[in-house]
């Protein structure tokens, strides 16, 4: 099997990569994709069912592995916006098969991209009402900061402030849920924002035209 769409999310995880595609007219195509034996698995055939309206729904998604059962996770949230409501559903590679998981509190995910994982934690961008299971939910305001974006930094979790100047702040979490101000990249011309990290300390910029990926080394500033 092939694909042969353009893929709105990707994600790496190991030796397996999963991706997803969002359009007005689809909401549900996820595959994934193991590069070392080029097979395609398509694992579309969610519970949750968006069959009208698609318009007032938003998707996004999350993808690791699960030490615990040694098994490769899918989740996807499928949100109502008109009426607060979001619901979980969890694809296990092992078992082959989604379920929905019953969440006890309202909330709603402000934007549709594959989140970071970070020590096993995935993390969105979210408005809610107060959880009830604290066990699996775990919230962090960040209302002071105008945030752009989060990736995963060494390991820990960040995000990047947009300055008046056109500056980008980086700011890490900290052991006590700080964000400590990491360092100030002078922002290129070009760069819209910075949507992820490298192992290596190179950063992965997004051009303002076309949205296009590249490197930026922050050390010695140079882009390509």
């Amino acid at each position: 099997m092939t694909i042969s769409l353009l893929l709105d999310h990707v994600r790496a995880c190991f030796a397996l990569l999963t991706g997803a595609r969002n359009t007005k007219f689809q909401r549900g195509l996820i595959y994934l994709w193991n590069p070392a034996t080029r097979q395609v698995k398509d694992i579309s055939k969610y519970t949750i069912i968006i069959d009208r309206n698609l318009d007032d729904h938003n998707v996004c998604f999350g993808f690791g592995f699960d030490i615990a059962s040694s098994d490769y996770k899918v989740v996807r949230i499928v949100t109502d916006k008109r009426r607060f409501i979001s619901r979980f559903e969890v694809y296990s590679l092992n078992d082959n098969s989604w379920k929905e998981i019953e969440v006890e509190f309202k909330f709603r995910v402000l934007r549709s991209f594959c989140p970071p994982v970070v020590k096993g934690l995935f993390y969105w961008f979210i408005d809610f009402s107060h959880p009830q299971n604290k066990a699996l939910f775990r919230l962090m305001c960040i209302r002071d900061l105008k945030c752009y974006n989060i990736f995963e930094f060494k390991q820990s979790l960040a995000l990047t402030e947009i300055l008046r100047n056109g500056d980008i702040n980086i700011r890490i979490l900290d052991d006590d849920r700080r964000w400590i101000e990491k360092f100030t990249i002078t922002k290129p011309s070009r760069m819209k924002d910075i949507v992820g990290c490298l192992k290596t300390g190179e950063f992965v910029g997004q051009t303002i035209i076309g949205g296009e990926l590249f490197l930026f080394d922050s050390e010695i500033e140079i882009t390509q």
